[in-house]
């Protein structure tokens, strides 16, 4: 694994457990952050495109934010 990915998961994982977000929304996150919109994470993790929404809408609410444009800045105001 490229150094690159270890330190984004690692960040990730510190971002999940301080936030209290479940692996499911860890794995939305992570798509987010990789520019996939809400069809292909939906594909990507067998879920329905309203699922995908829905588990959004929890992980702007445990994070403080509105919108997805707000997940990055929240992402790296973790770190």
């Amino acid at each position: 694994m490229r150094k690159e990915q270890h330190d984004f998961r690692s960040r990730l994982d510190r971002l999940a457990r301080l936030y209290g977000l479940t692996e499911r929304q860890k794995q939305i996150v992570q798509l987010s952050l990789e520019g996939h919109h809400n069809a292909s994470i939906a594909r990507q993790l067998d879920l329905s495109i309203g699922g995908v929404k829905n588990h959004k809408l929890r992980i702007y609410d445990k994070l403080d934010i509105t919108s997805e444009r707000e997940l990055l800045p929240a992402f790296l105001m973790s770190l």
